[in-house]
Parts: C-alpha cells; sequence; structure tokens
C-alpha cells in the first residue's frame, strides 16, 4: 500500500509543480483520471486492511459478552457455584483485559508493524550511494569547505581520487583533463577527452548541439556526476549557476543573500550588476516582497537574474553559469554579460555555457562539444578561421535562436499584459497577490456539527442512513446493557439458592423463597431457562455489533474515497492564482498527511466516538435506573468534567491547527531543497539549509509537545473527578444498604462495576472529542 500512495504523490507533486502547463493543453481529466486508478488501487489495499480491523473491532466489542456466556455455561453445567460478588469480580477483570490485550496490545502490535515498515524504507534510503561529492567531501571531513575566507582545492584523478590542500589566498585555477565521467556505471551517455585549463579573468565558453553535455560537465566539475577516469582540480571556492533558476519561497532578498551576512554596499552592487533596479521598482514591497513558491510571483527573467545576483553575492572564485542569459531578453541579456560577466567577474574564472554567439567574441577560449566529447578549442577568430565545424555549429544557433525570438516576443507581450492586471493599482485581488505565501490562515473556534454530518453524509449519502445507523449503535447498547442486567440477576439468583437459610432467614423476601422453595429439578430448568435467554441476548449482541462494525467501516472507506476525489477535482479546476498563493508542499499536505488521517485514523476514531458517546448513555440510563441516589454524584462529575473540558478545548483544538500548519512549511522546504540541490551544494550552503530545516522542524515539534502536555493537564484533573466519583458512589450504595431500602446485592454490583466503568468511560470520551484524537482529526 505505501507504493502505491507514494506513486499517488509523486505523481501529484509533478501535476502540482506543472499546473500552467496542465491548464494550458486541457490536461485535467487525463491526470484526473490517472490520479482516480491509482487511488482505487490504494483503497482495495484499505478495504483489505479494513477487513482485519473489523474483525478485531468485532472481538474486543464482544471479548466480554462471549468470555461471560462462555464461563457462566461452564459453571452451570458443572454445577460450580457463582454469586453476585463473582460476577462483579468477573466483569472487572474481564474489563480491565479487554482493554489490557484487545485494545492497547494490538495497537502496539500495529503501531510496531508501521514502524518496521517505516524504518524499512528509510533504512532503503539511507543505505544509497553517496555522490561523488558527498564521497569527496566525506574524504575531507576534517577541513571546512569555506569558512572565515579560506578557499580549498578539490583535486581528483584516477590514481589519487580526493585531495584537499588550501591553496594562497587568492590565487584560484581550474584544470579538467576529463577521460570518463557518467551519471552512471553503465549508463549510455558519457563525457570524454574534454581537456582545458582556466586562471583568474579567464572566461570559457562552451558551446555545442543540444545533448552535447554541456550541462554534465559543469555538473562534473562541481562533483555531481561520478568521474571515472581523468583529473579534474579545482583550487578555489566555485558557485553553480543552473540552467533553469531556481527560486525557494521568501523574500527576494534572502534569495539574493542565501544564508550570508548582509552587506548592503555589496548588495547594492549586485542588484546593478544583476539588471535588478527596475524590476524591484515594480515590486509592491521591493526587495522585502514574497516571491512564492519556485518564485511564482516573478517572471523568468526575474528569476534568472535573481539567481545571477545570488551567485555575485557569493564573491567566489570560481563561476560555473549554466546558460543563465537564455530567460532574458536581448537587451537585458547584453546588459547581464556587459555588468555581470565581463564587469563584476572580469577578475574571476567564468565557465559559460551559453547559445548566445554575440558574446563568444568575449570569451578568453571557447570550447565546442558534440556528442560528450571536445571537439574543437581555441579562441574565436581561431575557430571562425579553421573550423568548418565551428562555422557550422554558429549557423545551426543563429537560425535556432531567431526562431526562439519569435516565439518570445509573443510570450513577452502576453506576460506584460499579465503583469499589467497583475499589478494594476486597481485590481482588488492586488492584496492577495502579495499576501505571504508561507502564512496560512488558522481556522477559529470548535468544530461545526455539520462537519460531522458532511463526513457520514459523503459515505452514506443521505441522512436516512445516518438515523439508520444511529439506530444500530442504540440499540446494540441497549441489549448489552441487557445482557449484563440479565446475567447480575441470574448470579444474585444463584446466591440466594446456595446462602445459608439459617444466616439469612430474617432477610429473606419473596423471590428469595421462592427459589429457595424450589426442588434440584425445578431448580435446573429455572437456570435452563435463564442460560437460554443468555444465548438469546447475546446472540442479538453479535449480531448488532458485526452489523455496526461492517457499515461504519464501509461507511468510512465510502467517506475517504469520495472526500479524496471531491478535493482533487476542485483542486484540478481551481484558477491558477491558487497555487501562486499556496506552496506545493501545502498542497501536498493535505494529501499526504490529510488524507492518511481520513483514511487510517479517522474510521478507527469516528467509531469509537460513536462507540463511546452511546455507551456513557447506556451506562447512566442504567446506574441512575438501579439507585436514583446515584444520580447526584453522576451529575455532579458531569458538571466537573465539562467545566475541565472547557477549560482546556479551545487550546487543544488551535494546538492541533497550529500542529497543521507548522507541517506545511516543512513539506514545502523540502520539496523546495530537494529541487534546489544541486545549488546548495555549489554555495555550501548544507548548514544553512539544515538550520532553515530544523527551524520549521522545532516550530512544529513545539506546537505537538504543547498538545501533549494539556492533555496531560486535563487528564490529572479527569482522575480526581472519578476518584470523587467512585467514593460517592460506594458511599450512598452502602447507606442505602444499610437503611434498609429495597437494594439487592446485584443493584449493587452492577452500580459499582458500572460506575467506575462510566467514570473512565466518560474521562475517555471527553478526552477523545477534545483533545488530539476525533474533532482535532476532523
Amino acid at each position: 500500500m505505501l507504493r502505491i500512495t507514494d506513486e499517488r504523490i509523486k505523481i501529484m507533486t509533478e501535476l502540482f509543480k506543472s499546473m500552467r502547463f496542465v491548464k494550458m493543453f486541457c490536461w485535467e481529466s487525463v491526470f484526473e483520471n490517472k490520479i482516480y486508478r491509482i487511488r482505487k488501487q490504494e483503497m482495495i489495499q484499505l478495504a483489505l486492511r479494513s477487513f482485519i480491523d473489523c474483525i478485531h473491532s468485532f472481538l474486543s466489542n464482544t471479548y466480554v459478552g462471549l468470555t461471560f456466556l462462555l464461563i457462566y455455561g461452564t459453571m452451570w453445567n458443572f454445577n460450580i457455584y457463582f454469586d453476585t460478588r463473582f460476577y462483579a469480580i468477573a466483569f472487572m477483570l474481564l474489563s480491565h483485559v479487554e482493554y489490557s490485550i484487545m485494545v492497547f496490545f494490538t495497537e502496539g502490535i500495529r503501531s510496531f508493524a508501521k514502524f518496521m515498515a517505516a524504518q524499512k524504507r528509510i533504512q532503503a534510503f539511507l543505505l544509497f550511494d553517496e555522490s561523488e561529492r558527498d564521497r569527496r567531501l566525506l574524504s575531507i571531513s576534517s577541513m571546512e569547505t569555506q569558512s572565515n575566507g579560506h578557499r580549498t582545492t578539490y583535486e581528483m584523478n584516477n590514481e589519487e581520487k580526493y585531495l584537499a590542500t588550501t591553496p594562497a589566498k587568492g590565487f584560484s585555477e581550474v584544470e579538467c583533463n576529463v577521460k570518463h565521467a557518467q551519471w552512471e556505471q553503465n549508463a549510455v551517455f558519457s563525457l570524454k577527452n574534454i581537456i582545458f585549463h582556466a586562471h583568474p579573468g579567464d572566461l570559457i565558453c562552451i558551446i555545442g548541439p543540444v545533448g552535447s553535455g554541456k550541462s554534465s560537465l559543469l555538473q562534473t566539475l562541481t562533483g555531481e556526476i561520478a568521474f571515472f577516469d581523468g583529473k579534474v582540480r579545482l583550487r578555489g571556492s566555485f558557485c553553480y549557476v543552473p540552467q533553469e533558476p531556481w527560486i525557494f519561497s521568501s523574500t527576494v532578498k534572502k534569495n539574493i543573500i542565501f544564508g550570508k551576512n548582509y552587506d548592503g554596499h555589496l548588495f547594492r552592487q549586485v542588484i546593478r550588476a544583476a539588471a535588478l533596479e527596475a524590476d524591484l521598482a515594480l515590486l509592491p514591497n521591493g526587495v522585502n516582497t514574497m516571491v512564492g513558491d519556485q518564485g511564482v510571483m516573478l517572471s523568468g527573467g526575474q528569476k534568472a537574474r535573481v539567481n545571477m545576483a545570488r551567485a555575485l553575492y557569493r564573491d567566489a572564485d570560481i563561476y560555473l553559469l549554466d546558460d543563465p542569459l537564455s530567460a532574458v531578453d536581448a537587451k537585458v541579456s547584453k546588459q547581464l554579460f556587459e555588468r555581470s560577466i565581463k564587469t563584476y567577474l572580469g577578475d574571476k574564472i567564468c565557465i559559460l555555457v551559453t547559445h548566445q554567439i554575440q558574446f563568444l567574441e568575449s570569451a578568453t577560449k571557447i570550447v565546442v562539444l558534440e556528442n560528450g566529447g571536445m571537439i574543437e578549442m581555441g579562441t574565436y577568430a581561431e575557430l571562425l578561421s579553421t573550423s568548418k565545424k565551428f562555422r557550422c555549429l554558429l549557423e545551426n544557433i543563429n537560425q535556432q535562436e531567431e526562431q526562439e525570438h519569435v516565439e518570445l516576443t509573443t510570450d513577452n507581450q502576453e506576460r506584460k499584459l499579465t503583469r499589467c492586471v497583475t499589478f494594476s493599482e486597481y485590481d482588488h485581488e492586488n492584496e492577495l497577490l502579495i499576501y505571504p505565501s508561507n502564512c496560512e490562515i488558522k481556522e477559529e473556534g470548535s468544530v461545526k456539527w455539520y462537519t460531522y454530518i458532511e463526513y457520514l453524509r459523503a459515505g452514506i449519502g443521505s441522512v436516512f442512513g445516518i438515523l439508520l445507523l444511529i439506530l444500530v449503535f442504540g440499540f446494540r447498547e441497549i441489549a448489552t446493557v441487557f445482557y449484563s442486567w440479565w446475567l447480575a440477576k441470574w448470579s444474585e439468583d444463584e446466591g440466594h439458592r446456595h446462602q445459608n437459610l439459617t444466616n439469612c432467614s430474617n432477610m429473606m423476601n419473596e423471590k428469595t423463597y421462592m427459589i429457595r422453595s424450589m426442588n434440584d429439578e425445578e431448580w435446573e430448568q429455572y437456570g435452563d431457562n435463564r442460560f437460554y435467554v443468555n444465548c438469546g441476548i447475546g446472540f442479538i449482541v453479535f449480531v448488532l455489533t458485526f452489523l455496526r462494525v461492517i457499515a461504519m467501516k464501509l461507511i468510512c472507506l465510502n467517506s475517504g474515497r469520495v472526500l479524496h476525489n471531491r478535493m482533487f477535482r476542485r483542486l484540478l479546476r481551481s484558477p491558477i492564482s491558487f497555487f501562486d498563493l499556496n506552496p506545493v508542499g501545502r498542497i501536498l499536505n493535505r494529501f499526504t498527511k490529510d488524507i492518511a488521517v481520513i483514511d487510517e485514523h479517522l474510521p478507527l476514531t469516528f467509531f469509537e466516538f460513536l462507540e463511546c458517546m452511546f455507551q456513557v448513555v447506556g451506562t447512566l440510563a442504567l446506574v441512575s435506573w438501579l439507585n436514583r441516589w446515584a444520580l447526584i454524584p453522576s451529575v455532579i462529575g458531569i458538571i466537573f468534567m465539562c467545566y475541565i473540558r472547557h477549560r482546556y478545548a479551545r487550546c487543544s483544538r488551535d494546538l492541533k491547527r497550529l500542529d497543521g500548519i507548522s507541517r506545511s512549511p516543512i513539506y514545502s522546504y523540502l520539496t523546495s531543497t530537494i529541487h534546489g540541490l544541486k545549488v546548495i551544494r555549489s554555495y555550501h550552503a548544507e548548514k544553512t539549509c539544515l538550520s532553515e530545516f530544523f527551524t520549521h522542524l522545532d516550530d512544529n515539534t513545539r506546537a505537538n509537545y504543547l498538545l501533549l502536555t494539556t492533555v496531560r493537564w486535563a487528564a490529572i484533573r479527569f482522575d480526581w473527578t472519578v476518584l470523587f466519583f467512585i467514593a460517592v458512589v460506594t458511599a450512598l450504595a452502602l447507606i442505602v444498604r444499610i437503611i434498609g431500602q429495597q437494594f439487592s446485592a446485584a443493584d449493587i454490583a452492577l452500580t459499582l462495576s458500572y460506575s467506575l466503568y462510566l467514570m473512565g468511560l466518560l474521562q475517555w470520551t471527553i478526552r477523545f472529542v477534545t483533545s488530539g484524537t476525533f474533532s482535532n482529526h476532523i
């Protein structure tokens, strides 16, 4: 089942990240059907698991009754003496065993099975091979890659795998002699025979047709691609600028400084070099504008320039630029090249992958790649005069640029129109568009009863079905209470039959006299009738329990299916602005954690909620019927518990909602980090990202811990109330018995047994409804 769930979440992640393309090509129905097919397979696995849960629920709900039936039947058949004392003790012990074995032990087994499954999945992930760069960093773990202004050299060759030294300050060098490098050992594509050197002030341009290995070469230099033969040496710190800009959900300023200390003078220089002044003037809050998940508030060109500004702010020695000029128009491209690459990075080593031939004349060297290998290298003038392949490649690139220019012009016109509408001062949704994307609104107040009814209606389809379900629960509880009362009366009759007539003659009433006057044959017939009635009531209890368990499982399964499909269908048809304002992690949180709650936790908690509510009503009715004086402590106990519930219910709900809200940034940040992993590694920002991730994790942990302590606070006060109630009920039972009122031993046994059971059950129900279980799952 976990494999199927992973497949569903994987497709949803790709879908939500590419929602613009999906809506552009009207692929909503295609992905909707695909997700529905996977969800159907997931529901089949859930149904199989629910079948096992049904067996467990049936046994746990009929355990006490079935055990009493077997014990009393055996004792009656073999003429073994039993009375109300035996019934009271047996009821207490069986109730304790029921919760210890049928509830807590089985829940422990279920949790252990989930732990083992999670442990295997985590272990398989942790046993993956380390990347080439990770191996290199592990081999030099005693040295920091970049700290306090030091520069570290990474060297790799086929004889001596990884070396690290600290060169003289201000000295940098790139030595590339790639003989064989590829992603995997048996991969089809590989880099081979690429040789060049670079020193400070050099601009190395890498060109070639699509798929020739330009981006792979840069990733080989950063250590992301496995290196099998040759030699690569990077002396000095380096920065990698990917072809696809990576922007995380924060402000423009934080995206640029990226964990470094803020330097106002350097920041202004970087903004000017990256040609961002005009763009920042258009943004509502300037550099403090939230850019949204993956930079959805920025255009493609703005993302590329923010990405470039981040690299410039690092002040590295070596810059690996993977075609950063392709996402901007010709004017901005020229401005960016002149300001950033030629001027600002004039004394640095720049290795630039590009398709824009107008900048090749400024290159110190040009490396021409084809099919993963270097076919030409030299200056622009040398290659233009001596290489026919170079001239043909320039012609092909020029034709491709002209075609892309036509498409880009149309796209820019549409983008300008979109931006005019988006940032218009008359746009009533402008405030929403600049709303912080990492701020999730927390609902206030209690969960409305309408929510519970809608959950049941999603599984049943009508209010009549809900009423029928309530009737099944009600009749089952009536039958259970009558079953216990019948056993208690049978135990009392057995006690009257075997008690000492001399000691009890003064206390003998009419019923006791009738039982004592029966001969053995009449008494045996009387006991048989008691046993047969007991079997009949037990059979009714078992049937109603089975119907109740099956009905709840089917309803909850159908509710999960309907709610998932309804939520996904409406989400697919939401406007694109919804996906701009809400990070992917927040949306995925609804389809991971929340759907898991609906599928796995909510069916069990909803069933236990209804069961507890009916048991409380049935037990309270029985205790009040047996001894009307027990109503006084019952009402007092309920008032105290409701007061405690009122004190902490709102706090518990808010903490649970805060727990859900604080979990969304974890998913969002994790998704964004994986997307920009190459950039993070090249910037040596692993510690910064880990610190930020742990901050989000700590926020969620604090909310969770406060929720647990709140529950413990209420539990202690519930225990005090229960002890008070039991003491008062016991004292009242003894007083009523002493003053001579008609209060039989069976009534006393039932009153004490069910009073203890009532307060424990009421405590569990109130905690269940208001703490971290039922209402919080809803």
